[in-house]
């Protein structure tokens, strides 16, 4: 009997010990050295991780402007989201594991056609992607399989909203979704946020949670959804108090951006962008070759004389105590309901790894 009682302490404490081991990977913010490393996890590579900082319009070396040969979408059917064909997976997201259906995306990609099932969807505080150096407030992920799954490239595609709180307005899509004890959603649909005509950002790269899988198409929504301040709170204190034990450190659940070692971003769709830049008639467009033409060089050249003639002149001034000056004042703190002010909230790690 005594043996048996030992038999079971000691399966309780390796059960014990196999929980804590996967909580480590969910830690936030993520460790200098990725999250622990398993044989059937990429966490700790370098290669094609997600998320990213996707660049300026003008970053002439990895941003793209696209006429749509690389991503377009076919289609968008999706259907309307209810308590009965989601499943709500604990934390922060919902599934459409088994029977459960809410719809497909078809998308043309390199020429090729796929169609991507909807598996699931969740919400990200902060954003994990970034655009400019800049983060949002939230960021939804809307996960897709392939449904060729002899694909394992492609097997999944995950599309980025993000979500910027303005004044009061109040966000219908999240109003749908009922945060409480027992999260509910009604007659919810994505087509109130994302339609296959705006422009988006397409590149390749990886889950951005355990295994970290790099076969990933992701596309990251470039119009930002507007959502209530009211709204941003509600988020931020139900995935913190339902996620106590991964989050508890304030960090929300937004892993840090990652190097793009290469790899290229392509803005599809800009024309039928609303705003000023929808009418710009040319942007840059990076030729096969990559290399620089003698206009470029000359120019580098130019350029490089001129900065320095600007910098003597600096030094000089300055050694004369012309740019002596009283310190200014300390800069007013951000208002309660602007964009700063989540990013001054927000203690993730900013560093890319």
């Amino acid at each position: 009997m005594k043996s048996l009682l030992n038999y079971k302490a000691l399966f309780y404490l390796l059960l014990i010990l196999g929980i804590n081991a996967d909580e480590g990977p969910l830690q936030y913010p993520e460790p200098a050295g990725g999250w622990n490393d398993e044989s059937d996890w990429d966490c700790t590579s370098t290669q094609s991780q997600s998320p990213i900082d996707i660049p300026s319009i003008l970053d002439n070396e990895s941003l793209i402007v696209d006429d749509g040969s690389h991503a377009k979408i076919q289609s968008l059917s999706y259907t309307r989201i209810n308590k009965g064909n989601v499943s709500f997976d604990g934390g922060h997201k919902w599934t459409t594991e088994g029977d459960l259906d809410i719809g497909y995306l078809e998308i043309y990609l390199n020429g090729t056609l796929f169609k991507y099932r909807v598996a699931g969807f969740h919400f990200h505080l902060y954003s994990e992607h970034r655009i400019e150096n800049r983060q949002y407030p939230m960021e939804m992920h809307i996960v897709h399989k392939n449904t060729d799954k002899t694909d394992s490239a492609n097997e999944n595609l995950v599309i980025g909203v993000l979500f910027d709180y303005k004044d009061n307005v109040e966000n219908k899509f999240l109003n749908d979704i009922h945060l409480a004890e027992r999260t509910t959603i009604s007659n919810a649909s994505f087509l109130e946020l994302i339609s296959q005509n705006d422009p988006f950002y397409y590149y390749k790269g990886s889950l951005t949670t355990v295994p970290c899988t790099e076969n990933v198409n992701w596309i990251v929504f470039r119009n930002i959804r507007t959502m209530s301040f009211q709204q941003f709170k509600k988020f931020r204190d139900w995935i913190e108090s339902t996620n106590g034990t991964y989050y508890a450190t304030g960090y929300g659940n937004a892993r840090g951006p990652k190097r793009l070692n290469g790899r290229e971003i392509y803005l599809e769709n800009i024309n039928s962008e609303s705003g000023s830049e929808s009418n710009m008639t040319s942007y840059f467009r990076r030729s096969s070759s990559g290399g620089l033409n003698g206009g470029a060089i000359a120019g580098i050249v130019v350029g490089c004389v001129v900065a320095l003639g600007l910098a003597i002149t600096l030094a000089i001034l300055a050694r004369k105590g012309v740019f002596s000056r009283t310190p200014a004042p300390p800069m007013k703190p951000p208002e309660a309901n602007s964009t700063s002010n989540a990013l001054a909230m927000s203690k993730n790690n900013a560093n890319v790894v």
